[in-house]
């Protein structure tokens, strides 16, 4: 039986760096791993999680984890003072056309979660994918332009499809 769970990379958590370092590798993409590390040698925990609890900026890795492999992140990107929030997907999903995205509905949670009020996804066009994605869960298209396509969704839209 396959166990799932969602969890937020802790720089300083090793086991969790070993995941997200594997996802990187058997992916063939950018290792945010590695820059995490390096955050983590920057600073010591104690300064870490006093700077995360008062700094407006929000920035955390979501992953979801499986048997103990990563099957998907998002890079969140959030601004508690604007109540945005800005979500990256790796570029390997993009390749394999992924049709669920569990990662999206998680990383949205975690959005409201935090207050915000508006959550934007910049897509690549050639991933027609998580387009379709994005537009199942009420992500609305802001235009396109020759490489990519961004989407917004409002905490207000989500009100009106829940009680419509």
């Amino acid at each position: 039986m396959e166990v799932k769970k969602v969890e937020i990379i802790d720089p300083y958590n090793t086991a969790q760096l070993e995941l997200l370092n594997d996802f990187c590798l058997r992916n063939d993409i950018e290792n945010v791993a590695k820059k995490l590390q390096e955050q983590a040698q920057s600073k010591d925990q104690v300064t870490y999680l006093k700077d995360k609890s008062i700094n407006p900026i929000v920035e955390d890795y979501i992953a979801i984890i499986a048997n103990d492999k990563i099957t998907d992140y998002c890079y969140f990107h959030g601004e508690k003072d604007i109540r945005q929030a800005f979500l990256s997907f790796p570029q390997v999903l993009r390749k394999k056309h992924v049709k669920n995205r569990p990662i999206i509905q998680v990383a949205v949670d975690y959005a409201f979660s935090l207050g915000m009020e508006e959550i934007f996804v910049t897509s690549i066009n050639e991933d027609i994918s998580l387009q379709n994605s994005l537009e199942e869960m009420g992500f609305i298209s802001l235009g396109s332009d020759d490489y990519q396509t961004p989407f917004v969704l409002t905490k207000e839209e989500t009100k009106d499809k829940v009680i419509a």
